[in-house]
């Protein structure tokens, strides 16, 4: 069984485009789990007009007192993690709202995820902008792909919505850290660790660029050299914190 897990906020322009793409992929034992930050708009209304079984809507609001809640970053974790925490499929597909899936996201993402060992599989995909007009072609041309945990802690090639894993992953990922790191980095550690990372140079995902993108995955960060050292720097005691429980 295959769970896909969208975390949504205010996402009503292309959730529908991009949930359509998804569920031409699955199979009727498969899911689709959304979970949504108190959206303010019609996305629930729109998701709710596909009228489709297979979708599954969860409702989330992070606490206010959460060390995570203090930014962007945390708070798309924490939804994720919600999103996660509800899934029963054997395989978990991450992905944004505002996507669009290429054909054969899935199947050639399942060729490598059939395994007994925590298995990561990151797919290659190609950016584009608001009126689907390509940017990138190739987003690996950009970040060069590698699952070195020393290369991911400087320059994280784990990008959240071309990823897939094993539930094995998910036992292993889970409590995430209670700092605000990228979910895909701690879920691609934890492959590059206990298992396996596999990267696929096919781009399988129109990854859309447009003014209301929430994070800034893979492109120039604002953050100041500090605070790129401190994030590094909870990564690291993430992932030491990880071990020790595991």
């Amino acid at each position: 069984m295959i769970s896909v897990c969208i975390p949504t906020f205010n996402g009503s322009k292309y959730i529908k485009q991009q949930i359509n793409s998804i569920l031409s992929q699955i199979s009727n034992d498969d899911e689709i789990i959304i979970s949504d930050n108190s959206s303010t708009d019609d996305t629930i209304d729109i998701i709710k007009g596909l009228n489709d079984p297979r979708i599954k809507i969860y409702n989330f609001k992070s606490e206010s007192n959460s060390k995570l809640n203090n930014n962007i970053l945390g708070r798309v974790s924490l939804n994720v993690q919600n999103a996660l925490s509800k899934s029963s499929g054997d395989y978990i597909f991450l992905s944004d709202q505002d996507d669009i899936w290429l054909e054969g996201r899935i199947s050639n993402t399942l060729l490598h995820l059939k395994s007994d060992k925590p298995t990561v599989v990151v797919c290659n995909c190609s950016v584009v902008d608001e009126n689907n007009n390509v940017l990138i072609e190739s987003y690996f041309s950009y970040i060069k792909p590698s699952q070195s945990i020393i290369r991911t802690i400087y320059k994280s090639s784990f990008h959240g919505c071309c990823m897939a894993f094993n539930r094995s992953v998910l036992k292993k990922a889970f409590p995430f850290p209670q700092y605000a790191i990228g979910h895909d980095l701690w879920l691609g550690m934890i492959g590059a660790y206990y298992g396996e990372v596999f990267f696929l140079q096919k781009p399988l995902i129109l990854y859309r660029r447009h003014s209301s993108t929430v994070t800034t995955t893979g492109f120039a960060s604002k953050r100041s050299w500090f605070d790129k050292v401190k994030y590094r720097f909870l990564i690291i005691i993430s992932l030491f914190k990880g071990i020790l429980i595991n």
